[in-house]
């Protein structure tokens, strides 16, 4: 056999073999026609989408979404199923308006065609819903056995009842961006979500076993709802109801204040035997306990101080104290004595508190050595700084006294009927 006829054979093998192989699968395909690149909406605005989805042997899903610079869903996502080579998708995207932070955003269309995927992205830019306070809430004792719930608006300084809740009251908190009011009873109440929109329940969550399960300061919301239970555990739960910590505790030991810091949870964890008391740290992520130290106080607040440090506002045997506690070296540091017992704290800078204790309200700012007298007479049972238009609230004991902020001058004073258990403030978004 000569080489060229050797040749053709061997070249008619080869095309003979790469022909019987199986086709290899495409990727889909996706063109934008609509939004263009770059285009700018505002918050109240839905977005015209228009693409077409493409692929030779079929499209089984596609996928769209709002997503952040960071890529992740800040809208709701839509989901087709064409069972065809060609999809045209058309709908108006109805920007979520409360969730929007940043302008820097991407619509994001996903296509499956079952065994591999695209992801195409188109920038977009959202200018963002301005943060606003809508009211403040009040929780109230209503009766012996309920809770009321009202708000206040600043602007005009009036009280409107919005509902009433049954139950001994134990602690509360709210999410903005949910628009929820969580509350929690001592016995009677579980802990409940209510809606501010419609003041319906949303979320009940029943305590196992069915005892009273909490105690004052047992509620503590950042980003997710901390819960301290009088038995057994602390958990955190999304506005859904899902579960997504838990720390146990010992039977003799009783959950107070909570506080989060970054990573970190910390609980001042009393005794119910009259044993040792423990401030306590946990890592919010793998819900495991970091450290515990010895302490003789009992926590009334907390406050950010520094990158790295904590002021927390004690009780003890007849002394109070602000102290400053580092998490990651597990050091607490004494600062200064206040003359009364204390009642409430509010971080009003970096380094600075404010503290209700007695009959005043004090200045601290660190490294001083005394705290100044900036309310006398004031008694604040809580002390709440709102931070858009930097106005003061000083809950007494059913009466709530407005300052602006740093000048402490009196804006207006809002009576209400009965005695306050807290109050928090609901923005829009």
């Amino acid at each position: 056999m000569n080489n060229k006829l050797l040749f053709a054979l061997v070249s008619l093998s080869i095309v003979f073999i790469f022909s019987c192989k199986k086709k290899e699968v495409g990727i889909p395909e996706i063109v934008y026609y609509s939004p263009y690149e770059n285009q700018l909406f505002n918050f109240d605005d839905t977005i015209s989408v228009h693409c077409m989805v493409s692929d030779e042997i079929g499209i089984e899903s596609v996928k769209l979404v709002l997503v952040n610079s960071d890529l992740s869903p800040i809208g709701k996502a839509f989901f087709y199923y064409p069972g065809s080579s060609e999809f045209e998708l058309k709908t108006n995207y109805p920007i979520p308006p409360a969730i929007i932070e940043a302008t820097e955003n991407y619509l994001l269309v996903v296509a499956d065609n079952g065994t591999k995927f695209k992801n195409k992205y188109l920038e977009i830019h959202i200018n963002p819903l301005e943060k606003e306070l809508e009211n403040v809430i009040v929780l109230s004792k209503s009766s012996n056995q309920q809770v009321g719930v009202s708000a206040v608006y600043p602007s005009v300084g009036n009280v409107e009842g919005l509902f009433n809740v049954d139950g001994y009251y134990a602690g509360s908190a709210l999410d903005s961006k949910e628009h929820q009011i969580y509350i929690a009873g001592k016995e009677v109440l579980n802990l409940q979500a209510y809606s501010l929109s419609d003041f319906g329940l949303e979320l009940e969550i029943i305590p196992d076993p069915f005892v009273p399960m909490h105690n004052a300061g047992c509620l503590y919301f950042d980003e997710v709802l901390f819960v301290a239970n009088n038995f057994y555990s602390i958990k955190s739960y999304t506005s859904s109801g899902l579960q997504v910590f838990t720390a146990n505790v010992m039977d003799s030991e009783k959950p107070g204040q909570l506080f989060r810091f970054k990573e970190f949870l910390l609980c001042d964890m009393q005794s119910k035997t009259g044993a040792v008391t423990h401030l306590v740290t946990w890592y919010v992520n793998s819900s495991a306990e970091k450290q515990r130290i010895f302490t003789n106080f009992e926590v009334v607040d907390y406050a950010a101080a520094f990158d790295n440090e904590i002021f927390i506002a004690v009780n003890s045997l007849g002394n109070s104290s602000i102290k400053l506690y580092n998490p990651e070296s597990n050091v607490i540091t004494d600062l200064v004595l206040l003359p009364h017992e204390i009642l409430s704290m509010v971080k009003t800078g970096e380094g600075e508190v404010l503290i209700g204790a007695g009959p005043d309200v004090f200045l601290y700012s660190y490294p001083g050595n005394y705290p100044e007298v900036v309310l006398p007479g004031i008694r604040a049972y809580r002390i709440k700084l709102e931070s858009l238009s930097q106005q003061l609230y000083v809950v007494g004991a059913n009466v709530i006294d407005v300052f602006n902020y740093p000048e402490l001058q009196h804006f207006q004073q809002i009576p209400l009927n009965d005695s306050i258990y807290d109050v928090h403030f609901h923005y829009n978004k």
